[in-house]
């Protein structure tokens, strides 16, 4: 069986992936991730052999609907597991509204794959007649936040910093690197602004997490100046401008930018404390037991009240103090962990057995008729031809073409990613899988 990966953001979404590709090679399947815009390509030019689709949306725009009916014309099987689910929102039909999920909405899956109790039976109950659809499988992302064993980084990090306060930016509206008119238009192409209700709960998103990220630029100059013991390292969301951190904080000995091009999760497992608002940062830190603080105003908007209620509650300046003398001291910190935990309980499936295990087996059941097809030589040959001659032919379209074409994407690592896989290989007591490069960004497991 053939499984297919669109990656989107990489930094994100790709620990997971690798976890769910040893898992799948280890029961003999194989695992092609690229960027939904090369799988395209590859699908367009019949180079595409039939197997699983694996999507991240439950919502499905008109455009992303007419790809999905070609996938399922030509006998591809799709599933799905949303990259964040509803983990952050306490209101869950308030989620799928933000979403526009609708129960109108075509469900062309063989699986929706759930991060926990709570989405399931939500959408179980939002879908009666496609219930069925549903698993509680738990996030591979979760998965690697549960078992810090791992992660390459965890002991290098510890080793390069004396200890510190990580605070975690998620102000993609305020200090991304698209204007938030440009995501304007990612959320229109995406149908979540379908209506003048939509829009206004967009813009005002956007002036909420302005609001709070100035309050934590101001929090983080605070922390500096009166806990010079410990340094500040200021992680950006992977979607933030680098930039405009370092601008207003490149003069402060004790504080540090770091880059947002690798996983946050061995800097959540090195920090002394996690500072963050609205995050799934919040929820990472709680189950590596890392003492958290929440700080700022309540991210009302869009109801990402989740992570806001776990760790320690600060509101403002006046209550910093007092919080982390609580969330560096054990004795007064652990019933903030205790409560933490029964909060995150139904949203996230953490138990024993592994998600991506959970994932495959529903694949191996659902998608009989696709176990024996597998990519060969031939076939990667003729995928690796036309991603190539795609970017020769973008690179004249962008010489004497009007419209520019973009060519850059994201280069996968294939030393690290081998050194990633063999540790979880070594972890999980399964066999190192062949990989292959298929692209600059598409990779073969298997």
């Amino acid at each position: 069986m053939i499984i297919y990966i669109p990656l989107e953001v990489s930094v994100r979404e790709l620990p997971g992936h690798l976890l769910l590709a040893l898992v799948a090679a280890s029961k003999g399947h194989q695992v092609l991730i690229a960027s939904s815009v090369d799988l395209w390509l590859y699908k367009r030019l019949n180079l595409l052999k039939k197997g699983c689709y694996l999507l991240k949306n439950v919502n499905i725009p008109l455009h992303s609907e007419r790809i999905n009916n070609r996938f399922l014309k030509d006998g591809f099987d799709l599933y799905c597991q949303e990259q964040e689910s509803s983990i952050l929102n306490s209101n869950f039909r308030k989620f799928l509204k933000v979403r526009n999920i609708t129960k109108n909405q075509t469900l062309p899956f063989k699986g929706v794959f759930c991060w926990g109790a709570r989405d399931t039976s939500e959408y179980k109950d939002f879908f009666k007649i496609k219930k069925d659809i549903f698993f509680n499988t738990g996030s591979t992302r979760a998965e690697l936040w549960k078992d810090k064993s791992l992660s390459l980084e965890v002991k290098s990090i510890s080793q390069r910093h004396k200890p510190y306060i990580l605070v975690v930016s998620n102000f993609s509206g305020s200090m991304g690197k698209k204007h938030w008119s440009e995501l304007s238009l990612i959320s229109r192409d995406l149908e979540h602004l379908e209506s003048y209700e939509q829009e206004k709960v967009f813009i005002q998103s956007i002036q909420e997490d302005s609001s709070i990220a100035f309050s934590m630029i101001l929090a983080v100059k605070y922390i500096a100046n009166n806990w010079p013991e410990y340094d500040v390292i200021i992680r950006p969301h992977p979607t933030d401008c680098i930039k405009y951190w370092t601008n207003f904080f490149s003069h402060n000995k004790n504080i540090h930018i770091i880059g947002n091009s690798d996983s946050i999760t061995p800097w959540i497992s090195s920090a002394s404390v996690v500072i963050q608002n609205g995050c799934t940062s919040a929820i990472e830190s709680v189950i590596q037991k890392t003492p958290l603080i929440s700080y700022g105003p309540d991210r009302i908007v869009n109801d990402h009240s989740i992570p806001n209620m776990l760790g320690v509650r600060a509101l403002n300046i006046d209550e910093i103090d007092s919080s982390l003398k609580c969330a560096l001291n054990d004795e007064c910190y652990k019933n903030f962990q205790v409560e933490s935990e029964s909060i995150i309980q139904p949203m996230i499936t953490l138990d024993e057995n592994n998600a991506a295990l959970r994932i495959v087996k529903i694949m191996e059941n659902n998608s009989l008729n696709l176990k024996s097809i597998r990519i060969e030589y031939q076939d990667l040959l003729g995928i690796r031809l036309a991603k190539y001659l795609k970017r020769e032919v973008d690179v004249i379209r962008n010489i004497f073409g009007t419209k520019k074409h973009n060519i850059s994407e994201n280069n996968f690592n294939i030393s690290t990613i081998t050194d990633e896989m063999e540790l979880m290989s070594k972890e999980l007591g399964l066999a190192m899988p062949k990989i292959k490069l298929v692209s600059k960004a598409g990779l073969l497991v298997g």
